[in-house]
């Protein structure tokens, strides 16, 4: 299933003005403006795009946690997600990414960067960016590699529960 930013959009809309609701007020929320009604649900339409929400790190639990399960959504044997209503939820603001720095080398802007004499490269590129680099390339090989890996369960362990959002994105879901 691809991500349809609209219904990302429509899923944030009740956490607007740093609302924090209980995931039974969520809900609530969501079925009061006509945005999600479990019966209707049959694709899992819901379960990606949180999914993809929460992988994104852009809605989180009170504490600050974008983990699916430590915001109150519980796996069901269905492969829907069962909630804990007294659980809390709310939209992450995006902050402006910043580079953390140990010592002062300057200003370095660059994804791949090569520093001291050694043969050592570090790249540094994130998960989703990749995924979706990939899926605008047309490129089916890579699509099909990429996809492989993604379903590897040692992968997806370590990636956890946006993987099926990252699968979808490859038009696997």
């Amino acid at each position: 299933m691809k991500i349809d930013p609209d219904y990302l959009s429509l899923l944030l809309s009740p956490l607007e003005d740093n609302n924090v609701l209980t995931l039974k007020e969520y809900f609530i929320e969501l079925e009061r403006r006509e945005i999600f009604n479990k019966k209707l649900d049959k694709s899992h339409k819901f379960e990606t795009h949180v999914e993809y929400l929460a992988s994104k790190k852009m809605i989180s639990n009170s504490e600050g946690f974008s983990d699916l399960k430590l915001m109150g959504f519980i796996s069901d044997k269905s492969g829907g997600y069962a909630i804990l209503g007294i659980a809390k939820i709310m939209k992450v603001e995006k902050e402006e990414a910043t580079m953390a720095q140990n010592f002062n080398i300057g200003t370095l802007n660059a994804q791949s960067a090569q520093l001291g004499n050694g043969n050592t490269q570090n790249v540094t590129i994130n998960i989703q960016e990749l995924v979706e680099k990939v899926a605008a390339s047309g490129d089916k090989e890579a699509k099909g590699v990429l996809m492989k890996l993604l379903e590897n369960p040692t992968i997806s362990g370590v990636i956890g529960a946006g993987v099926s959002g990252l699968i979808g994105i490859l038009g696997g879901g």
